[in-house]
């Protein structure tokens, strides 16, 4: 039975790819921003089998949030088979010159260092493992499709 690890899966595509690999037989460990958030996604997932999911609350863009999450999910499930790097947010519709600098921030330390974040934690448990595969999230834009105000 596989082991994965989902940032950003408390709601949206994060919580489908939770669900989907729940059904599929894997052990899952779900995260998000907020114990609230968490505990809610939890709550549902749990319905499909509540000895295959757990979940940790942290912020994608400090890594000591994601050694705890690597932690966590290891000590209740053992090995990590998969992480998926998911955690995304949205920007303001505006135009990138119409935005202050704190509008962008946490646009770029979620989607940009979090990505970074999680691929170093995971990689460098990965490697003393001796296994595993990291998976990172695009969200709109990846065909090629552009939307006015998007810029970030």
């Amino acid at each position: 039975m596989k082991h994965v690890v989902i940032t950003g899966s408390t709601r949206g595509i994060g919580y489908g790819l939770a669900r989907e690999f729940l059904l599929a037989g894997c052990k899952v460990t779900i995260n998000g921003q907020s114990k609230e958030s968490v505990d809610r996604a939890l709550q549902s997932l749990k319905e499909i089998n509540p000895d295959t999911v757990e979940g940790y609350a942290g912020a994608v863009d400090k890594r000591d949030d994601l050694e705890q999450l690597w932690n966590y999910a290891e000590k209740h499930f053992g090995t990590i088979d998969i992480w998926i790097n998911n955690a995304g947010i949205d920007q303001e519709r505006k135009y990138f010159w119409e935005m202050g600098e704190d509008e962008f921030y946490q646009v770029i330390h979620t989607n940009l260092k979090g990505v970074m974040n999680g691929c170093h934690v995971a990689f460098s448990h990965m490697l003393k493992q001796g296994f595993g595969q990291i998976y990172n999230m695009e969200g709109f834009g990846s065909n090629g499709m552009m939307r006015e105000k998007m810029t970030l």
